[in-house]
């Protein structure tokens, strides 16, 4: 894709909205001026994830302003990863990209990224958080989970991912659910700077982390956790004496091997019935 030029492609950008009335229209408006200028064809489809202040009536306003401008509205909110999804579904652009509603990033990463998955021959290209505390996030993230530390600013290609996932529901953030799918090899990342939110604070609080955490610690389990808990818990076995520390042990390998041969079917159909308004 060359920055100079336009590509014969259409570009679909999916942004999950969630209480955004006050700032969405201003961040729009800036994706808007910077990728007309690289695409022929542009749609930017906002998903109104179960607002309950005017984010849905902003949207209708930015479609009567700019008709490349979609926007659906789901009927409760249902969370970012299946907001998301349900945009992938609904996009017609050759390539994808996902940004979030909030201003925190910026659209010439999204193009940096586009390029380089595009020039690279990647499926998809991740923006990864170059701050001191994503850095040490990252390499947590890479020793233990086998993944990096991504932001949710991800481009894609189309063709080759959304048939993999269509007519599915995800709970699970999007690059771990690519990773079920496509070697690592042809999933890129880079880095990105973000920048002040434009009002307000994360809807991601310790409480929703947490719990969210938990709600997708299935994705995270993969052959290196499974070895490393039945190492750790073999170890800790012969180390101690104790038969309730063994069963524990046992018991623990055994929870994480059961996670790892059943996180196949945490797959589940996305209902139409989600969509209330288009």
């Amino acid at each position: 894709m060359e920055t100079d030029s336009k590509p014969n492609m259409e570009l679909s950008i999916i942004i999950p909205v969630f209480n955004s009335e006050k700032t969405l229209a201003f961040v729009i408006k800036n994706i808007r001026t910077v990728f007309i200028k690289h695409f022929e064809a542009l749609q930017i489809i906002c998903i109104d994830d179960g607002s309950i202040d005017g984010s849905w009536e902003a949207i209708r306003r930015l479609h009567t302003d700019f008709p490349d401008v979609l926007g659906i509205r789901l009927n409760g909110n249902v969370g970012q990863w299946t907001a998301t999804l349900c945009g992938l579904q609904n996009a017609s652009g050759d390539l994808l990209l996902i940004m979030d509603d909030d201003g925190q990033h910026k659209p010439s990463d999204g193009v940096r990224l586009l390029k380089a998955m595009v020039d690279g021959k990647f499926i998809a290209c991740s923006g990864v958080r170059s701050s001191l505390k994503s850095k040490i996030l990252d390499l947590l993230f890479i020793f233990s989970l086998n993944k990096r530390h991504n932001s949710s600013l991800i481009a894609l290609k189309r063709e080759v991912v959304v048939s993999k996932i269509d007519q599915k529901r995800i709970q699970t953030p999007l690059d771990i659910h690519l990773r079920w799918y496509f070697a690592p090899r042809q999933i890129l990342h880079i880095k990105v700077h973000f920048r002040e939110r434009l009002q307000g604070k994360s809807g991601y609080g310790i409480c929703k982390r947490l719990f969210l955490l938990l709600k997708i610690f299935p994705s995270y389990i993969g052959l290196r956790q499974v070895l490393l808990a039945g190492l750790g818990s073999g170890i800790i076995i012969i180390l101690s004496h104790s038969l309730l520390i063994t069963y524990s042990c046992f018991a623990f390998w055994g929870l994480i091997f059961s996670i790892y041969i059943t996180k196949p079917f945490l797959l589940f159909k996305l209902s139409d019935d989600l969509i209330s308004e288009r």
